[in-house]
């Protein structure tokens, strides 16, 4: 049976490297909106930041053969959509992020959505081989949603916990920049189970001040 899938993405999905290993899908959920470009201490955007450390994540994997082999990662934008840039692929084929904030609002709920989905369908194409590792969703975003995306957002809240209680998915939520504080609330709704932490653009993290779960 195939393990892919057709999709639009430009960056289409790939079989994993040894589809009988073990695998562990990683789903990147990234903001994109314009206030991205606003700079922190160091002098550097936002965005500039994000584009370098997922860049940085890469290579750092890279040199460990043995997550390298299981590893396969997806990435999505959003800002007041959202779009897939990567389908599932292995992390060495990962392509290089160079992602524009210039959207003008900030959604969050239907990327994690198909963030959902997406770890759901490789975690099948991975039984047809072997038992997965538990997919992770890694969220990041620098501020609060359009309030408009309450509703949305306490939707895949309850279905977060729900993949969380049966051991399903990892999700994990960072706020970063200045106006982070303002993203905590409702991360915390997203991730109200895991522990607290906060991520500055100075190359800092420090406990307690934001969520990530």
């Amino acid at each position: 049976m195939s393990m892919l899938r057709q999709t639009p993405y430009s960056n289409p999905e790939m079989p994993p490297s040894d589809p009988h290993l073990s695998h562990m899908a990683l789903v990147l959920v990234l903001d994109t909106s314009a206030s991205m470009t606003a700079r922190g201490a160091n002098g550097k955007s936002l965005i500039q930041e994000l584009n370098d450390g997922v860049n940085r994540f890469k290579q750092e994997v890279l040199r460990d053969s043995s997550t390298e082999q299981i590893l396969d990662v997806a990435i999505i934008r959003f800002d007041s959509t959202y779009e897939v840039i990567q389908g599932f692929r292995p992390i060495r084929d990962m392509v290089h992020v160079d992602l524009p904030a210039n959207g003008y609002d900030t959604i969050y709920s239907p990327a994690i959505k198909e963030a959902i989905r997406m770890v759901k369908e490789r975690s099948d194409q991975y039984r047809q081989y072997r038992r997965p590792y538990k997919p992770w969703i890694l969220f990041i975003t620098d501020g609060a949603p359009n309030p408009n995306d309450s509703a949305g957002i306490q939707a895949v809240a309850q279905e977060i916990a729900a993949m969380v209680q049966r051991k399903e998915v990892s999700f994990r939520s960072l706020a970063v920049g200045s106006d982070k504080e303002n993203a905590f609330g409702v991360l915390r709704t997203l991730s109200n189970y895991g522990p607290s932490l906060t991520v500055r653009w100075d190359s800092e993290v420090s406990a307690g001040g934001g969520t990530v779960c």
